[in-house]
């Protein structure tokens, strides 16, 4: 639906005239999973009952609530449980998500399964906290990340349904004394509808917004430390952003005059019976909250406050989500309890601006909903993780089926969590057919073909290694397909679906699109899992002279540092070579050792605490800093040795040898510093 859609209307206020911008033993392991499918059976024959035990990686337990009619808040439990509108095996299911959590170390899960006229089943398993041995039940609460955007969309979307706000608002006209670095404005303004489908042109948060956590700060404080420039005109690009719903949280919260927590709670929470859950980290949050956890589950992780609630602060039980689920699958209501129209929530679950609104692409990011393919079908929803946890909730608005994961561990496995949820939630459901085959002319298809890089990294500074790494090859099928060639990932075979939209061979819907930006070049957009981003043409020749350069000097500085292990431990033991310049060995190979270490240590930084490892003052992030600076002083160095060589410094084959190594890793320095890398501190702003 278009943001300039007629259903829309009393939602918006300005004129088209602007455009939206084109741009332990076996024995004992089978023992438990006996018991455990012993006992499951035995309560599911004495169903109802408020808790259903099972045996897991440490004590697991499945807790079922009755559903049915009845008046009160969403998500209360009633008295009679209602027939789900597609059966659930939540025996199998509870068995199969044991086996992952003992596979994969995980402490705790809940899960609630939903339907849109009731709450079907929760389940939890695992332990809250491993030190204390607390049990995860319905009522534990899990810290939900950025499922946090999809709460604060829906809050704005009530004021705009008031017409306190419009959609399409300029966002600097609402507040004013805001300031928000728009190079394209006044003619191309960040409006409110850009903030909640991350097509404003913000970037993540830096690095360094890791020390900002500090429960006194208040959100305008906390977006004015982070608040970067828009990068590109607003509307061209999708790139998932925490700054734009949290300035959207702030425009809320001057049109209101209330603070947003106490906002969202009156709107959104109290109505639909959220009676715990919360932005802010209050007592009943804090009695209730699980124990985050890293790694494979065994380091807890304390607790921080993000530095944009809104974005990524809410702190919720599953239980209670699956009420917010319902609304979506309720189209607006819940039990009777109206927040929005139906026009609204079904708006908000397609892209109104952005590159696939412009390919007219149902699937991509809406206005805080995001669509994923999973089991052969288009879910919408939204995933989130933060300090130690990992949620995700999906819904099917057709089959009026939804659910909502959660679970205190960062570690791998909850896309294996997801994948089971969601298989047993269309176990009885036939998948929605794939979109046919189109026609593609031979002309337009060539026009596709060629060589792309990728133009929106999440941070800026990691366009240094898109450059390199990112570069996308698309070639023509027999069959009149599209094969992505991709230096890093798998092959991708696209199926033209439309005159410019194509989708994934197994996929159901269509979710790779090629446009023309406002530059009038084109682009190849992605906003599935597989491709996502967007992807301008390069020359062939400008492709692979990067590879080849690339190459090139990757062979050099592997040959100093091979080398190096051949002569220094010689020269440690006999001594240098009479006649033998030492600075025209030691000196590349020094810059060529430091370069290593510190891509070796960034690398060890990046996973489940690479915010805290590189954004605070660490062994990591001082230790890249220094060997950054150590790399280009001994560069230079070794430049003007190998330059200022003398025959009887040493043979040609060494000096010549030098000489094309300081020259390889000068390349890198400058390449470096060209963007901002070196002497670059990611721990300051």
């Amino acid at each position: 639906m278009s943001l300039r859609s007629p259903v829309l209307a009393p939602h918006l206020r300005h004129s088209a005239t602007e455009p939206m911008v084109s741009p332990s033993g076996t024995s004992t392991r089978g023992f438990t999973c006996w018991l455990l499918a012993l006992v499951l059976w035995v309560g599911m024959l004495t169903w109802p009952l408020p808790e259903l035990s099972a045996a897991g990686p440490e004590k697991a337990r499945s807790v079922s609530e009755p559903t049915g009619s009845g008046s009160g808040h969403a998500g209360e439990a009633r008295s009679v449980r209602g027939p789900a509108p597609a059966p659930v095996d939540t025996l199998d299911l509870s068995r199969a998500v044991v086996e992952l959590m003992a596979e994969h170390r995980i402490p705790g899960v809940g899960l609630a399964l939903v339907s849109r006229d009731s709450l079907i089943w929760v389940g939890s398993w695992g332990v809250a906290d491993r030190n204390t041995g607390q049990a995860v039940d319905a009522t534990t609460v899990f810290r939900a990340g950025e499922i946090s955007e999809s709460v604060t969309a829906v809050v704005a979307l009530i004021l705009a349904r008031e017409g306190r706000i419009a959609l399409d608002d300029p966002v600097v006209e609402r507040i004013p004394d805001f300031g928000i670095d728009n190079a394209w404005a006044p003619g191309q303004p960040v409006r409110i509808v850009h903030l909640f489908e991350h097509t404003a042109g913000f970037g993540a948060l830096p690095l360094w917004s890791w020390g900002l956590r500090d429960p006194d700060l208040s959100l305008r404080d906390g977006l004015e430390r982070v608040l970067g420039g828009v990068r590109w005109p607003p509307g061209s690009f999708h790139l998932p952003s925490p700054v734009g719903p949290s300035v959207g949280a702030y425009l809320l919260e001057e049109v209101s005059e209330e603070p947003f927590e106490e906002l969202a709670a009156r709107r959104v929470f109290v109505p639909l019976g959220m009676e715990v859950a919360d932005f802010r980290l209050t007592s009943s949050v804090e009695r209730s909250l699980a124990q985050g956890h890293r790694g494979a589950g065994r380091t807890p992780v304390p607790y921080g406050p993000p530095v944009l609630p809104p974005s990524a602060g809410l702190n919720a039980s599953p239980r209670e989500l699956g009420a917010f689920v319902r609304l979506l699958l309720g189209r607006g209501s819940v039990d009777g309890v109206e927040l929005l129209p139906e026009e609204l929530v079904s708006w908000m679950e397609r892209p109104a601006t952005g590159p696939a609104a412009r390919a007219g692409l149902d699937a991509g990011y809406g206005f805080g909903l995001a669509t994923s393919v999973g089991e052969g079908f288009v879910f919408l929803g939204r995933a989130g993780s933060i300090d130690g946890f990992a949620a995700d909730f999906g819904y099917l608005p057709n089959e009026g089926l939804g659910y909502v994961l959660m679970t205190n561990s960062s570690g791998p496995g909850f896309d294996d969590l997801r994948g089971v949820v969601r298989s047993h939630l269309v176990r009885e459901l036939g998948p929605p057919p794939r979109p046919p085959r189109a026609q593609v002319s031979p002309e337009r298809i060539r026009a596709w073909t060629g060589y792309y890089e990728q133009v929106t990294p999440e941070h800026e500074t990691a366009r240094f290694l898109d450059r390199l790494f990112s570069i996308t090859r698309v070639t023509p099928t027999e069959d009149g397909s599209l094969r992505v060639r991709r230096l890093l990932g798998d092959d991708l075979e696209l199926v033209p679906v439309g005159p410019s939209q194509l989708r994934l061979e197994d996929e159901p819907v269509a979710t790779v699109a090629f446009l023309t930006d406002e530059r009038n070049r084109l682009v190849l957009s992605g906003t599935g899992s597989a491709l996502r981003g967007g992807y301008v043409p390069v020359p062939a020749w400008g492709a692979w002279t990067r590879w080849t350069v690339a190459s090139g000097v990757a062979v050099l500085i592997a040959s100093a540092l091979l080398l190096s292990l051949w002569w220094a431990p010689r020269w440690f033991k006999h001594g240098v070579p009479a006649g033998e310049r030492w600075t025209l060995r030691v000196l590349p190979a020094a810059a060529s050792w430091c370069l290593l270490l510190s891509l070796l240590l960034l690398l060890a930084a990046t996973g489940d605490e690479e915010a805290r490892r590189l954004g605070l003052p660490t062994f990591w992030s001082v230790g890249i800093f220094v060997l950054v600076l150590l790399f280009s002083l001994s560069t230079l160095a070794a430049l003007v040795e190998a330059v200022r060589a003398r025959e009887a410094w040493g043979s040609r084959g060494v000096r010549l040898h030098a000489l094309l190594v300081s020259g390889a890793n000068l390349l890198v320095l400058i390449y470096l510093g060209a963007h901002g890398l070196v002497g670059f501190r990611p721990w300051t702003g």
